[in-house]
């Protein structure tokens, strides 16, 4: 398949030659006839310990972030910017700096008064760390061990790593100290805060079973559904994320993980796994691994996702679909709520890093991507690979990101017999819409 015109760093075809694209390899589905099929007003997430006082609590602190950061993001190289941690149940930030903070940026941490701002002297930038994750994953082959993960600490003190546990066996304290120090030498002295044990891999699920007709299963116009796709004689399962779509284009088009098949892949219903494909894989970004799902119809999928938790295939439960406000960026401290086909709704997940660059066991590399964690418990598992990062406002949601891949070290919640984790990474919406020059379907 080819690639839209008005998309940075794309070119190709026109969005009128995407649906034709699409349509000839593709029988379309009905478009839905309600914007929500089993649609409530619903209470929060049912998976979540913390109701919307704290959520309403998050989204004010996350408003004076976006305020603080975006006048970071008119200094140069970002000037003396190190990192910014987030503690929403206490309604402060702390905000980590080299060198004088300028009064711009101090006048945007006061925006709000209920939102108290701390600024913290931190060793390196925020550019400087990036700049030494990127040069420490070019020379990973001169470790000890293998590295799976790199990228700044957010509070600037350093670099956060992860490497793969040997034969099973967590990586020990003289492992760790080994890479630490290797680490410092190849980035010319810059240190290493944290090493972690981690093997991640990328969340796509297997051995796809019979079709059934919960809403995730047949209802792939939202986010949160789920989707198949065949490679060989193999059939493998992914989730549905959020519908985007070029400025002023009426074609929506649907996000989901890059790793998900490859262009001109068909995108089947679990309904009809091998005879009506509901569309197919566009363009792939493999670096952010995010896909774009072309539909048979323009108006397919919908600025709404499925809330809810999973539900046997011969019973609905309570699934319910709710409206995709607006876009979030992505904090340190913040908790977010996933939504995969496989899992459902699982939240209080907790953002530990930004700008991580993984590397799954295939050996398939992610860049900028968010690491989040839930002590003891899933954060999401295989089958909800292209899924929807999520904060919950009332019955809406604002966007976050995609589901991208995770450890396995946890019991899965939903779907049994999976590949679950505590730790995972997923994709920022936010970057991928910048870099792409699209736009969030809102609704």
């Amino acid at each position: 398949m080819g690639r839209f015109s008005g998309l940075s760093g794309l070119s190709g075809l026109s969005t009128v030659s995407v649906a034709m694209v699409a349509l000839a390899g593709a029988v379309a589905f009905t478009v839905p006839a309600s914007a929500s099929p089993v649609s409530g007003a619903g209470d929060q997430a049912t998976s979540s310990a913390v109701g919307a006082a704290f959520w309403a609590g998050q989204n004010a602190v996350g408003a004076v972030a976006d305020a603080i950061t975006a006048e970071v993001r008119k200094l140069p190289d970002e000037g003396g910017y190190a990192g910014l941690v987030t503690d929403p149940e206490k309604s402060a930030i702390t905000v980590h700096w080299k060198g004088a903070v300028p009064a711009a940026v101090r006048q945007a941490a006061r925006g709000d008064r209920h939102v108290k701002v701390t600024f913290a002297e931190a060793p390196y930038t925020h550019r400087q760390l990036l700049d030494a994750r990127d040069r420490a994953f070019a020379q990973r082959d001169q470790l000890p061990g293998k590295l799976t993960s790199v990228g700044p600490s957010p509070d600037g003190k350093g670099l956060i790593l992860g490497v793969a546990e040997d034969g099973g066996n967590a990586v020990g304290s003289r492992q760790s100290e080994a890479v630490a120090r290797d680490i410092t030498d190849l980035t010319g002295g810059v240190a290493v805060v944290r090493v972690k044990s981690q093997n991640p891999q990328a969340a796509t699920g297997t051995a796809v079973a019979a079709a059934g007709t919960s809403g995730r299963d047949t209802q792939q116009a939202y986010g949160g559904a789920r989707w198949t796709y065949w490679e060989g004689s193999d059939r493998y399962v992914c989730s549905t994320g959020f519908a985007v779509r070029v400025p002023g284009s009426p074609w929506r088009l649907m996000t989901s993980a890059a790793h998900c098949g490859n262009q001109g892949t068909q995108a089947y219903s679990p309904q009809f796994p091998d005879s009506r494909a509901f569309g197919s894989v566009g363009h792939r970004d493999t670096e952010r691994d995010i896909n774009l799902l072309y539909p048979g119809a323009s108006d397919f999928f919908q600025p709404r996702m499925w809330w809810g938790p999973w539900a046997e295939a011969s019973n609905a439960g309570d699934q319910r679909t709710w409206p995709v406000k607006g876009l979030h960026q992505n904090y340190v401290g913040q908790r977010v709520c996933s939504s995969g086909s496989q899992s459902g709704n699982i939240c209080d997940i907790t953002i530990e890093a930004t700008e991580q660059t993984v590397v799954y066991r295939d050996g398939t590399t992610v860049q900028r991507t968010v690491q989040v964690h839930k002590p003891n418990q899933a954060v999401w598992g295989s089958g909800d690979s292209g899924g929807p990062v999520s904060q919950p406002d009332g019955s809406d949601v604002y966007a976050n990101g995609i589901i991208s891949g995770g450890t396995n070290d946890a019991q899965c919640e939903g779907k049994p017999n999976r590949s679950c984790g505590t730790t995972g990474w997923y994709a920022p919406l936010d970057i991928y819409l910048e870099k792409q020059g699209l736009e969030l379907v809102t609704g």
